[in-house]
């Protein structure tokens, strides 16, 4: 019998979250915990001839939350810039689970076109020892990295709909994938690769 080991258990702690947005990396070390869902949508699906009411997916719903300590800049940034231009900033997001006391290796997702859905913008409590905020957003596509398939996926590029994720943004995020890869695989990146 197959069974996962307490060793190979992920800690929650051991890893970072970085936003890019207009070719600019920001760590989220304010953040205290992340969270990304996809929700099926979906209709009900009758025949003739059962009473079995079967169920059709019509769709897929992403979103996330993010809790962080009050204080953390970026999102009131972008709500101020919405709120003078009537444009509202779309940003990448990598989020990455880098346990080194496990054998299951490093997991990168890299959420791409994400846009906010709620950002507090003030907040006091008398009986919070910290603040903490909750943000938040939505997103339109998805890319799983991990150690075993980086390799094949290394050459591919990134691509996205987004004006904001230009071709500079996804070399950024290419290359922080590299760096985590190479420390996980314990090599160094050749400098022609980041020229």
């Amino acid at each position: 019998m197959s069974f996962l080991l307490e060793r190979d258990a992920l800690n929650g702690k051991s890893g970072k979250a970085i936003l890019t947005r207009e070719g600019r990396n920001h760590e989220l070390f304010g953040a205290k915990k992340i969270q990304a869902d996809a929700e099926f949508q979906e209709s009900d699906f009758k025949v003739i001839g059962t009473t079995l009411v079967q169920k059709k997916t019509t769709g897929v719903t992403q979103t996330g939350t993010m809790t962080i300590y009050y204080g953390t800049p970026y999102f009131l940034e972008m709500l101020q810039e919405y709120r003078k231009t009537g444009r509202l900033p779309y940003f990448s997001m990598q989020i990455v689970n880098d346990d080194p006391s496990t054998s299951v290796g490093s997991q990168i997702v890299v959420l791409y076109n994400c846009k906010l859905s709620k950002v507090p913008i003030a907040m006091l409590d008398a009986d919070a020892e910290w603040l903490e905020e909750e943000v938040s957003f939505s997103f339109t596509d998805v890319a799983v990295m991990t150690r075993s398939s980086w390799a094949a996926d290394r050459k591919r590029p990134f691509t996205c709909d987004s004006d904001s994720c230009d071709r500079f943004s996804n070399r950024v995020i290419r290359l922080e994938i590299l760096d985590i890869y190479a420390r996980a695989r314990r090599v160094r990146v050749p400098a022609r690769i980041r020229a």
